[in-house]
C-alpha cells in the first residue's frame, strides 16, 4: 500500500493527472471514516474546474475522492492542494472548505464526507 500511495503522489506531482483506475488502485475511495450513501438514495454533487469531465455526478459513497474519480481524475493543469468544497446549510448559508487532496491520498488525513448538493471546485495550478 505504501508503494502505491508513493506512486500516486509522484504521479500527481509530476503529471498532475490521475485517472479513475489509478485512484481506485490506491484503495483510498474505501478509506475508513467515509460514510456510504444508502443504495436507494443516490448522492449528487457538482464538480467544476480542472477535472477531466466536470459536471453533476451521482455517487454511491459520499467522499471527495470518489467525486473526483467520477470525473476521470484531474486535468493536467489541476491544483489538487487547493480544492474547494462548498456545502449548503439547511438555513440557507454556505460553508466553504479548502482541501489538500494529496494529503488524503497519502492517508495523512481522512477523506472528506460530502452531502447531497455539495459543490466541488478544482482550481488550476498557477505557474
Amino acid at each position: 500500500m505504501v508503494i502505491v500511495i508513493f506512486l500516486v503522489a509522484v504521479r500527481l506531482g509530476h503529471q498532475g493527472v490521475m485517472r479513475k483506475a489509478e485512484i481506485a488502485a490506491t484503495g483510498i475511495a474505501q478509506t475508513k471514516n467515509v460514510r456510504a450513501a444508502a443504495p436507494d438514495e443516490p448522492m449528487s454533487v457538482r464538480v467544476t474546474g480542472a477535472v477531466t469531465h466536470p459536471g453533476v455526478k451521482t455517487l454511491s459513497a459520499a467522499s471527495l475522492v470518489e467525486a473526483i474519480t467520477m470525473c476521470d481524475g484531474f486535468s493536467v493543469s489541476a491544483n489538487p492542494k487547493k480544492i474547494e468544497v462548498l456545502h449548503h446549510e439547511s438555513n440557507g448559508s454556505a460553508k466553504r472548505v479548502v482541501v489538500d487532496v494529496t494529503r488524503i491520498l497519502k492517508e495523512e488525513v481522512a477523506d472528506i464526507k460530502l452531502e447531497r448538493g455539495d459543490e466541488i471546485y478544482v482550481p488550476e495550478e498557477l505557474y
